[in-house]
């Protein structure tokens, strides 16, 4: 008989303790496999007809269900002999375990908690396993996302609108009890776009050293050996040191470290000072990040075509560089180009959400720096030619932050 792997068994377990229904379902399964085998054994017993020992049973463990039996028709009985018993409750046990591993198989997906698209190398650890992400993954309670060098990960939970973003060189793993999502970001960054969650179970994001209760709101959150660090960008968060308990609601537009057990205070989120990079300061990409934090940037840009031109090589391996240290990398974009292009607004629109998703997934951008070139376009063309785009991205990159500059800014 086929054995169930012991990470499907326990997750089987764990939903059956958690759901009414399955527990009904489990209930109901063991009385008809109660049926079956007593009818079997009787029949078997008595050398009697085995119909006429299932309904003896049923009358006898379920008086309520009770059936009369139709008039008996003009024609030879039949009895079944010891052969026909035993082949008949050999196909029962079959079907008895097929039933089962449909089953099993129906609760485990009802127990899917979200998917995983994975931009680089990720993998999920479940149990003993190591499974690689080659597309849209189902992830299940426990589970644990992985990401290494120069790769990302997106999660989509099942049922409603809460996003994940996990970046490179992160560990992320997840969990729901009683309906409440549970999150632990053992290292890396993960950035949230969550949705509204009931009062009483809201979702809880857990690192070595804090913890923060989400009810529905916008964040990025850092983990590594030194603390955690949140930046809240819609609503509010109220974040607990695990060490002491000391707790701080964090509101939008602020950021909170927790390092040691020095006395957090709140700060505004870190103002963007943006460090425009040209071609050729990408061939050291090194030295253009170390030059970037003499100056104070902590945002790098690079413009890039709109057409299917490829970025240079290098454009990658700066990005990846300024991420190790500690900045941000956005995908540069002048709104007159499709001026040029000769275009109308609505196609645009569709060629910004194409491009800009393909360039963001593939070389790994923390957003979108437009440039406002267009001469006589107020602030109000420019939101009607740039909400569905960052509508468009929020679902298909969530975490990608968008960001609109004047014509007049210089390269560093």
């Amino acid at each position: 008989m086929t054995s169930i792997d012991p990470d499907d068994s326990k997750a089987l377990l764990d939903h059956i303790n958690e759901s009414d229904t399955a527990r009904s379902s489990v209930a109901a399964d063991r009385v008809t496999d109660g049926l079956l085998r007593a009818a079997a054994s009787a029949a078997a017993a008595d050398k009697t007809d085995t119909a006429a020992a299932v309904l003896r049973q049923v009358r006898r463990i379920r008086p309520e269900l009770a059936v009369v039996p139709a008039p008996a028709r003009p024609e030879r009985r039949f009895h079944a002999s010891p052969v026909f018993v035993r082949s008949f409750a050999t196909v029962a046990a079959s079907l008895m375990v097929l039933a089962c591993l449909w089953w099993v198989s129906e609760s485990l997906r009802l127990q899917s908690l979200a998917t995983v698209e994975a931009y680089g190398q990720v993998t999920i650890r479940r149990g003993d396993r190591t499974i690689p992400v080659t597309a849209a993954t189902r992830l299940y309670s426990r589970d644990t996302i992985e990401t290494k060098d120069g790769s990302r990960a997106t999660v989509r939970y099942t049922g409603e609108r809460t996003y994940l973003s996990l970046r490179a060189d992160s560990r992320l793993r997840l969990s729901q009890s009683d309906g409440a999502k549970q999150l632990f970001l053992d290292t890396g960054t993960l950035t949230a776009d969550v949705a509204p969650q009931p009062a009483d179970r809201p979702m809880i994001v857990s690192t070595p050293r804090a913890s923060i209760r989400v009810a529905g709101t916008r964040f990025r959150i850092q983990s590594d050996a030194a603390g955690a660090l949140l930046e809240v960008t819609e609503g509010k968060v109220c974040m607990t040191r695990l060490s002491d308990r000391y707790s701080l609601e964090v509101p939008a537009g602020c950021t909170l470290a927790l390092q040691g057990t020095r006395t957090p205070t709140l700060a505004p989120i870190e103002q963007v000072v943006l460090g425009h990079l040209r071609k050729d300061q990408l061939v050291e990409p090194d030295k253009s990040v170390r030059l970037a934090r003499a100056f104070a940037i902590n945002t790098l840009t690079y413009e890039v075509p709109l057409d299917n031109g490829a970025p240079p090589d290098r454009l990658k391996e700066a990005v990846a560089a300024a991420h190790q240290a500690g900045l941000r990398f956005f995908a540069r974009v002048d709104l007159k180009n499709g001026r040029a292009m000769n275009m109308n607004q609505s196609e645009y629109i569709k060629l910004l959400q194409n491009r800009l998703a393909t360039l963001v997934e593939r070389y790994d951008f923390d957003g979108v720096y437009f440039i406002n070139g267009i001469p006589g376009k107020d602030e109000a063309h420019i939101v009607d030619l740039l909400n569905p785009v960052y509508q468009y991205m929020n679902e298909t990159q969530p975490g990608t932050s968008l960001l609109v500059g004047g014509p007049n800014d210089s390269s560093t």
